[in-house]
């Protein structure tokens, strides 16, 4: 009996991590900059962001675009493969999206930071 209320009182007391959809990264996009859009391909076929390029490869890649510059926003299923990928190009996460071509663009590093919290990929993170 004891064991089945420790386990208990262990499970709910875990946190549980939340995961952000891409109408949630949107729309906290949009609260910062009305001139964020996702960009369209020109055709079913064409791939604007190719997942099998990123380590680990991403769930789901969008081409973002804020005024005339692009990023992109990588989908994972949980924070840990979010800050994996961030450190495969020393970019950003948050969550559990990364952001990649956003290094060295002062408008997009201030945007992701304002609009999702992120950080910046440092030898000292962890989760």
């Amino acid at each position: 009996m004891r064991l089945l209320i420790l386990l208990t009182l262990i499970l709910s007391c875990t946190k549980k991590e939340h995961k952000i959809s891409k109408e949630e990264l949107l729309s906290m996009g949009e609260k910062v900059s009305a001139d964020i859009s996702l960009v369209v391909p020109t055709g079913i076929a064409t791939k604007l962001v190719d997942c099998s390029l990123y380590r680990p490869k991403c769930l789901v890649g969008y081409r973002v675009k804020i005024k005339l510059l692009e990023f992109n926003a990588l989908m994972y299923d949980n924070k840990a493969d979010a800050l994996l990928s961030a450190q495969t190009f020393e970019g950003y996460y948050s969550h559990n999206w990364s952001f990649d071509y956003v290094v060295g663009e002062p408008i997009l590093e201030r945007f992701v930071k304002k609009a999702y919290d992120a950080k910046k990929v440092t030898s000292e993170v962890s989760l």
